[in-house]
């Protein structure tokens, strides 16, 4: 019988092993920068159908207003109309608004079903969950309101794509460090034994 033993320990390779950690480093930096533009991405869609949800409903409101106007205004061509003060044409041209706007009325209930149901779906509710929405207005002072060239600094520092741009850059030049430590020579350390 035979029995070989044999020990391998790198002693210099070429600094990728550093080069491979701080690689690693930027990708998690890049992962965490990609998580924090999805977050933003969700907020903002979430305001977005928030307000969307908020306009169709003071939209569907005025709808309704203008429906009710409408019928009163038809009842009231019907009895000119009666009355011989009116033509066929006036009566035709009130009952044509009167249907347009009750089509708009169903369109507008329709596109606030499907903004509520998208904002539920955001929250994770359930879809029948009666959602009251407040108007949130800004009480914030046009004197008080941050320089625009303040702005544009907080902006650019603050946003996540160019955060992810620049971890990307740095995790491209770690991994070239990586490929780089080819270039340099090896040195290892090798120990073998024989029994037979």
């Amino acid at each position: 019988y035979s029995l070989r033993l044999a020990l391998e320990q790198p002693l210099f390779t070429g600094f990728t092993l550093r080069r491979s950690y701080q690689a690693a480093a930027r990708a998690e930096a890049l992962a965490e920068q990609r998580v924090r533009l999805e977050r933003a991405d969700v907020r903002a869609l979430t305001q977005e159908t928030y307000f969307t949800l908020l306009k169709t409903r003071q939209l569907r409101d005025v709808a309704e207003q203008l429906v009710t106007a409408l019928d009163g205004h038809l009842e009231q061509t019907r009895l000119v109309y009666d009355a011989g003060r009116a033509t066929e044409l006036d009566v035709s041209r009130v009952q044509s608004r009167a249907a347009a706007a009750r089509v708009s009325l169903v369109q507008l209930r329709g596109a606030e079903d499907s903004a509520h149901l998208a904002l539920t779906t955001l929250l994770g509710i359930p879809s029948t969950t009666a959602l009251d929405l407040a108007e949130v207005l800004d009480a914030v002072a046009a004197e008080s309101l941050p320089a625009a060239a303040q702005l544009l600094s907080e902006a650019l520092a603050t946003r996540p794509e160019l955060a992810i741009a620049q971890e990307g850059a740095a995790l491209a030049a770690a991994r070239a460090g990586v490929e780089g430590g080819s270039l340099w020579p090896q040195a290892s350390l090798r120990f073998g034994y024989n029994y037979e």
